[in-house]
């Protein structure tokens, strides 16, 4: 056996480290948009968890393959939450217009291509030198990003874009961290933030491509929550909110979609509202509400009922044990590419995570229109049904 010398190890590893910088700074002089760097992360709900359905059922008269497939979407009584954490970014652009995210390593971020994927074809190769030539501001503040491409919805904005902010609530009211507001977001997004005490000081609202110093990301960006909602999550945003629940609620509310985004539309909408107003149900449009408007409603509900859609993600604010009460569309079923069950499954996880009971009818539909596909998006294809009165009229004799 041949010893070395301590000298020799020393001197090998001097050797090592110099050709390791020489490596760097060549790589360095080579292509700058390539750095070395550390990502800092912070975990804000460590746990995953296990969340049962309190009670769930389906009432259909559909045969079909596609209530054939929600039936088997929705075998799985339970399902298990994400960890979430957060990291923060240097020297990073962000694409305001598809929420993309391009490092300083000249790469596209995964959290945030999770989502900006259905809206620009991220596989393109000439994707990164676009969005990295495009840049049209700089921020040298400290900013918070939790708004992906589809939280002009309202589910995704409460589910996705809330969270974080609750959990940053005392750094972005008192410490300076500011929130991006990317253009894409509709006008009520503003109102409901004013309304949970952030005002414009707060707020960093985006045009075109900017480059960060330093931007803070979650993995809430992928949409997971919104999907496989977090119980402390929805804790989180009841505080932020104000949310005040004294005792059990008592209103019986039917939800219209008049002013929704999405196509989605019930031929025989008049006559279903008759029934429930027979029932006893307020008819409410949630969109001619303020945010605090809609928190005080939802508050004193038992019973929710409507056409599937995000205005039932105030459930949230909805003391535990109420009755939830969706009207569905055969042709929602895969309306979105994938074949994962997700899309179909977020309202019933979204009770078990409340504690409220679901009902789903789910009635025949006709689509019109291309299907939606990843990277082409070229709006969304209509729907059309006519809602199963029967299957309505079943439910609220078990009310």
């Amino acid at each position: 056996m041949v010893e070395k010398s301590k000298d020799f190890f020393s001197t090998a590893k001097r050797r090592i480290k110099r050709k390791l910088n020489a490596l760097r700074e060549l790589i360095l002089k080579k292509s700058p948009t390539v750095i070395v760097t550390t990502v800092a992360r912070r975990i804000l709900l460590s746990a995953t968890t296990v969340v049962p359905s309190r009670s769930a059922s389906i009432t259909t008269s559909v045969m079909s393959e596609k209530a054939e497939k929600l039936q088997k979407y929705f075998q799985n009584d339970k399902y298990t939450t994400a960890k979430f954490s957060e990291i923060l970014l240097h020297d990073c652009i962000l694409d305001s217009e598809s929420g993309l995210i391009l490092t300083k390593e000249n790469k596209l971020e995964k959290i945030a291509e999770n989502i900006a994927n259905y809206y620009v074809d991220t596989s393109s190769e000439t994707l990164v030198e676009k969005v990295r030539t495009s840049v049209s501001s700089e921020v040298s503040d400290e900013v918070l990003h939790v708004f992906h491409r589809s939280c002009s919805a309202y589910g995704h904005f409460i589910l996705d874009g809330l969270p974080p902010l609750a959990m940053n609530e005392n750094k972005i009211k008192n410490d300076g961290l500011k929130i991006a507001l990317p253009a894409f977001m509709p006008s009520w997004s503003l109102a409901a933030l004013e309304e949970l005490g952030f005002d414009e000081s707060n707020i960093v609202k985006l045009e075109g491509n900017t480059l960060f110093e330093k931007l803070h990301i979650t993995n809430f960006l992928s949409s997971a929550n919104c999907f496989l909602p977090h119980p402390l999550s929805i804790a989180a945003l009841k505080k932020l909110a104000k949310a005040e629940q004294n005792g059990q609620g008592s209103r019986k509310i039917f939800l219209t979609r008049d002013g929704a985004y999405s196509p989605r539309f019930a031929e025989n909408e008049d006559e279903v509202q008759k029934e429930f107003l027979s029932a006893g149900f307020e008819i409410i449009n949630p969109t001619k509400l303020s945010f605090r408007e809609q928190i005080n409603l939802f508050s004193s509900a038992s019973v929710i009922a409507g056409n599937h859609g995000s205005a039932f993600v105030n459930m949230i604010f909805t003391p535990p044990k109420a009755t939830i009460i969706d009207l569905m569309q055969e042709h929602w079923v895969d309306y979105w590419p994938g074949g994962t069950g997700s899309p179909e499954r977020w309202l019933l996880n979204l009770t078990a995570a409340c504690g409220h009971d679901y009902r789903l009818i789910l009635s025949e539909s006709i689509m019109e229109g291309e299907p939606f596909e990843k990277g082409d998006y070229k709006g969304l294809p209509t729907i059309k049904s006519v809602t199963d009165l029967g299957a309505i009229r079943s439910i609220l004799n078990e009310l």
